[in-house]
């Protein structure tokens, strides 16, 4: 979606009621998660909020993996093209070598996160996604980013994100019975859902009022927001968090004796 200055209001306007509704989803899936009948009847209610604190911050992660995954269509516009010398081939070509890198080694970097685990999986594609956006959007900021360094980044882009969607699935079914994985599937997607929002209608008005780069740069700066996140709270399983707590504990102990 092009935007001219002449319907930018307009636009403005639809995109703050859709993005209210998809906040209002997510905002009630999360409630629905820590407050359905299923989980209540398993698990404490301090479990359940502890969870959530684990499964939030990756599902946040997640959507701006689609963020950065399509925000290249949301920019392939008439204005952006002209801006940066590219045809639409071109930016086919990007989005394209994108999805080729994705299918090529999304079985390499999952069997990788698999072997290095949930946490570190996450937090490696987090951080390389997070800094290869950030990179290409200062690139194209200061116009330094020609094609074939374009291709380039944002096929490193896709790359790192294949370590991530093994290791969500790997972080996710630790915290949730075989009962409960099949109605948290469907809360975690209305959360990953809303990051195709955020590319394909949120990024038109970036485009149009912050400019091209930040399309990048601001996936980019909260992947990296997320990885530091998910370094302080996440725990691939409750056994690791009640050991670590134990330990914690303990140590505290052996502190205040005598």
């Amino acid at each position: 979606v092009e935007i001219r200055d002449s319907s930018l209001h307009q636009f403005m306007g639809v995109v703050v009621v859709i993005s209210s509704v998809v906040a209002l989803a997510v905002a009630g899936v999360i409630w629905f998660d820590v407050t359905n009948s299923l989980s209540a009847a398993i698990h404490s209610l301090s479990f359940r909020l502890l969870r959530l604190s684990v499964w939030l911050p990756t599902g946040v992660a997640y959507a701006f993996f689609y963020a950065s995954r399509y925000n290249v269509a949301a920019g392939n516009v008439e204005s952006v093209r002209d801006d940066l010398g590219l045809t639409s081939g071109q930016f086919a070509s990007v989005i394209t070598a994108g999805f080729w890198t994705y299918a090529i080694t999304a079985p390499v970097t999952g069997m990788l996160s698999d072997k290095m685990g949930g946490r570190k999986g996450l937090l490696v594609s987090s951080v390389g996604t997070g800094v290869s956006n950030l990179v290409l959007g200062y690139l194209f900021h200061e116009r330094k980013a020609g094609f074939a360094t374009f291709i380039f980044l944002y096929s490193l882009n896709i790359f790192w994100q294949g370590f991530g969607t093994s290791a969500v699935v790997k972080v996710n079914a630790g915290w949730y019975t075989t009962l409960e994985r099949g109605v948290f599937s469907g809360i975690y997607n209305v959360l990953l859902t809303s990051g195709y929002y955020m590319a394909l209608g949120g990024c038109p008005v970036v485009i149009a009022t912050l400019g091209w780069e930040y399309v990048f740069l601001i996936p980019g700066g909260m992947l990296v927001v997320c990885a530091f996140t998910m370094l302080l709270l996440l725990k691939e399983t409750p056994e690791e968090f009640y050991k670590q707590l134990a330990a914690a504990s303990s140590g505290t102990e052996d502190d205040q004796a005598p």
